[in-house]
């Protein structure tokens, strides 16, 4: 018996003996980890589009278990710094950890379903994880920052080659008639590539406005997000727009330039047919929802008839044949209206809980994302994004980035 009490007792020793180390690793080699992981999230997206050009048909993303892997790497310190975290922090690892294992035991029984069930709650959370590692953390080399720079320049570059070459593999919807040019990013990801480009130009556009960006690299990813065809971006960059031209008289000449250049080649290059037809076939709110709007008024009435009140307070046993591409009411599918509660809690109080000069840009943003959650898909569930989002929102509020610029 006390033999077996040593071997554990051992076991805990070297276990804490690991993490500390991996706490001095971390700490040691922080830019290096910091922004060999921000490329690394791009160049999976990249394999991910070579595997659907000869696997069009497969459900399974080939991302997904290295960035599983990966994630370890921001999960495993937060946990064991579990004290040194806010009180909200804390308060947000033990309800992930409450959620979590509400869905291991409602997904018991049903291997598929178990899988599919962790996958979607692990991507309900990341950010907040990723988030709490950046502060905790506090990685503050600007090379990190120029990372991400030109992981939206190099995307830019694809968006246009495609655009002027037509080239098949760089289209957001290949092989249909309907616009768009994604870059690195696959027909598979499209939805996560409206939140991308959504962090992208705003984060973009306040390293100009801070002029730690040129007028030209801000050009170039504004304007390329026109051409990746999602009427989400285009609905982010209009907010965006008219935001600037109210906000900022020393930027809004050159912003509305860019945004009628864009908008002026949209219009000469755009194919309206795909549009034209479903228009015709499904009507005006099919079109401006991407047909969510069928989603929804199929899908809600059959959720209502088929749920129960448990369902509406923690969530279906089984909620994906209740999705309807809009994160507010799968969210409220998926853990119901607590848990949804819970989760919008934490995007206040440590997501979004930002202290940053830019008060009112940083409103904006905050107000931007919420209202795509309410008409759009894959914003709170991105792995995509797992590490782009928490990395702007960090830049935004980080002070002492900030004053150093």
């Amino acid at each position: 018996m006390f033999g077996w009490l040593q071997t554990i007792d051992m076991l805990k020793a070297n276990g804490f003996i690991c993490l500390e180390k991996m706490n001095g690793w971390i700490l040691k080699n922080l830019t290096f980890l910091m922004s060999s992981m921000i490329v690394v999230f791009f160049l999976l997206e990249l394999i991910n589009r070579v595997y659907f050009i000869f696997f069009p048909d497969s459900k399974e993303s080939l991302s997904f278990y290295p960035k599983m892997f990966l994630q370890l790497l921001f999960v495993i310190p937060v946990l064991y710094n579990y004290k040194s975290q806010s009180k909200e922090g804390r308060y947000f690892i033990i309800t992930s950890a409450v959620i979590m294992l509400i869905g291991v035991i409602r997904f018991y029984g049903d291997l598929e379903l178990y899988v599919n069930g962790i996958k979607h709650f692990n991507k309900l959370v990341l950010y907040f994880f990723v988030y709490l590692f950046f502060f905790m953390f506090n990685p503050k080399s600007k090379a990190i920052f120029k990372v991400f720079e030109w992981i939206l320049i190099v995307n830019a570059v694809l968006i246009f080659i495609g655009l002027l070459t037509g080239f098949e593999y760089l289209k957001s919807y290949p092989f249909t008639q309907r616009f768009g040019y994604s870059g690195v990013f696959s027909r598979h990801a499209i939805n996560d590539v409206s939140l991308f480009y959504l962090v992208g130009v705003f984060y973009m556009f306040i390293r100009w406005k801070r002029k730690e960006a040129t007028t030209i690299l801000f050009f170039l990813v504004f304007i390329s997000s026109f051409f990746v065809g999602t009427k989400a971006i285009y609905l982010q960059n209009i907010i965006l727009t008219v935001f600037i031209i109210f906000s900022y008289k020393a930027l809004r000449f050159k912003v509305l330039i860019f945004f009628l250049t864009a908008l002026l080649v949209l219009l000469l290059v755009y194919n309206f047919s795909f549009w034209d037809n479903l228009l015709k076939t499904k009507g005006i709110f099919a079109v401006l929802s991407s047909l969510r709007t069928d989603l929804l008024l199929q899908k809600l009435p059959l959720a209502i008839a088929e749920g129960t009140p448990l369902n509406l307070l923690f969530g279906f046993s089984n909620p994906f044949p209740y999705f309807v591409e809009m994160d507010f009411f799968d969210m409220i599918f998926t853990i119901g209206i607590i848990g949804t509660g819970l989760i919008f809690y934490f995007y206040f109080r440590v997501l979004f809980a930002l202290k940053t000069n830019d008060k009112a840009f940083h409103y904006l943003f905050m107000a931007t994302f919420f209202l795509m959650v309410l008409v759009s898909g894959r914003y709170t569930y991105s792995g995509m994004n797992a590490i782009y989002l928490p990395l702007f929102l960090y830049y935004l509020g980080n002070e002492t980035l900030a004053k150093e610029r």
